[in-house]
């Protein structure tokens, strides 16, 4: 009991982070775990004033809050976490106190200060020798320097995030396989954005690697579709996309996302339509997904319909969802995105 009760309460709220219910990634579900579990822990904690395991229980109870979308509560929890961590010095709890403090400026767009906020989680979780925490807080400030412009900063902690991923050293395998792939794709996106097609294909296929051999299922062959895509390769690129919605759930939007690609390569415009437009209006419903991936999706479906008008010469509908495209692309502060929406924009008017 005591400490290691503490102990054990603290990583189960960690575990039920990276637990699907069922095959369903339910937010609330996860939510509501990480609190009991966490509350518990808590509670505990501060009847033998363990202040390391208070500390990391209102980390967990701020997740938890994260995840049941409750904003004012997660903020409380992460105030009162870092004043904790702060008094007991301990360098792996200030990281994960910064990085969560990084990620409610991202929210509000400062871009400046999440990247400053970030920046020093790197260099606690650094002191501390915490690889998780290292890969996960460079992989954030990769996507942030690369999303503003800030290519040789971004390619920077693209490297670092790759270097501290190949250790495998993080406590949930599931998540030690994401953080990996998610820097090779990091890194992939980042070489693409500036036109190095060539190491971009090749960190794709890394990736492709890293899953095979680790039995991971997220294996790269829809980002390396996606490229073939962009390169006008279509031969390749509908090899890569018809392989990567196979054993797909065809319920989730990437898949008609996917199958509405294939559809745009074909020339087979009013299916494609179709399948775009569901997406649009299944994103802006769905309560299950991030924000982050809402946008992804929101951005993604307004383009391709815009390609897709656009292939069927009605030009007048093709400006209104490019004009969506753009602006989400703007919001997002997305380099890539922006290139992709204004190009397509010139394209119709022109």
């Amino acid at each position: 009991r005591g400490i290691d009760r503490i102990n054990c309460l603290n990583a189960l709220s960690y575990e039920f982070q990276y637990y699907e219910f069922s095959g369903n990634r339910d937010n609330k579900l996860k939510g509501d775990s990480i609190n009991h579990y966490a509350m518990l822990a808590n509670n505990e904690a501060k009847k033998i004033d363990y202040k390391y395991g208070i500390a990391l229980s209102l980390i967990y109870l701020a997740t938890s809050e994260q995840y049941r979308g409750n904003l004012t509560d997660f903020e409380k929890y992460i105030q009162q976490a870092g004043a904790l961590a702060e008094n007991i010095q301990n360098d792996k709890l200030l990281g994960k106190v910064y990085m969560f403090r990084g990620s409610i400026e991202s929210g509000k767009k400062n871009d400046s200060l999440f990247l400053a906020l970030t920046k020093k989680a790197f260099q606690y979780f650094e002191k501390a020798g915490d690889i998780e925490g290292q890969t996960e807080a460079a992989s954030w400030l990769c996507i942030g320097y690369s999303s503003i412009g800030k290519y040789e900063e971004g390619l920077e902690y693209c490297h670092k995030s790759f270097a501290a991923a190949q250790r495998r050293m993080v406590t949930n395998k599931a998540w030690g396989d994401f953080l990996a792939q998610f820097s090779f794709r990091n890194l992939a996106d980042l070489y693409k954005t500036v036109g190095d097609y060539e190491t971009a294909l090749d960190y794709y296929r890394q990736g492709f690697q890293y899953a095979k051999k680790y039995n991971f299922k997220w294996n790269m062959e829809g980002e390396m579709g996606e490229m073939f895509y962009q390169t006008g390769k279509y031969d390749s690129s509908l090899f890569y996309l018809q392989r990567s919605i196979k054993d797909s759930d065809p319920k989730k939007i990437w898949v008609k996302t996917t199958q509405g690609k294939i559809y745009l390569m074909r020339k087979e415009y009013d299916k494609a339509l179709i399948l775009f437009k569901e997406n649009l209006d299944r994103a802006e419903k769905n309560n299950q997904i991030s924000s982050n991936e809402k946008r992804v999706y929101l951005w993604g479906n307004s383009f391709l319909a815009g390609k897709a008008l656009e292939g069927k010469k009605k030009f007048k509908d093709a400006v209104k969802f490019a004009r969506q495209s753009a602006s989400v692309a703007d919001e997002r502060r997305q380099w890539q995105w922006r290139i992709d929406s204004y190009e397509l924009l010139s394209n119709i008017f022109h």
